[in-house]
């Protein structure tokens, strides 16, 4: 077994957010496993993605058979699903500006003739 760091620096995950889940009961910072690297690395992907620390660790602490896990993971999944959208929107306005100067009006609308 390795200690918390050591396997956060092996694996190059984010120390400072799994001690600090550590502190809050989610590891155990002396001894590390194979399991709690595991653990960890998807704590530090639900991290990246957007989900809170408090989150981070209900999704870990709770015991209801997944129901906690399943209602974060599907509110993280909506989220992300939004920003997507958000960045459809934005790819679809750009296209339309090229568009535009592709047929010779400079990006902005033709003047009538």
């Amino acid at each position: 077994m390795a200690t918390l760091r050591e396997t956060c620096e092996r694996y190059r995950l984010d120390g400072a957010l799994i001690e600090r889940l550590a502190a809050r009961g989610v590891f155990c910072a002396d001894a590390f496993g194979d399991e709690d690297a595991c653990r960890a690395a998807v704590a530090c992907f639900l991290h990246e993605a957007g989900l809170a620390e408090d989150a981070l660790a209900a999704y870990f602490l709770t015991q209801d058979g997944g129901r906690t896990q399943r209602i974060l993971l599907r509110r993280l999944r909506a989220q992300a699903l939004e920003r997507s959208h958000e960045e459809q929107r934005r790819v679809d306005k750009i296209d339309c500006l090229l568009r535009k100067l592709d047929e010779g009006c400079g990006g902005m609308p033709c003047p009538k003739k």
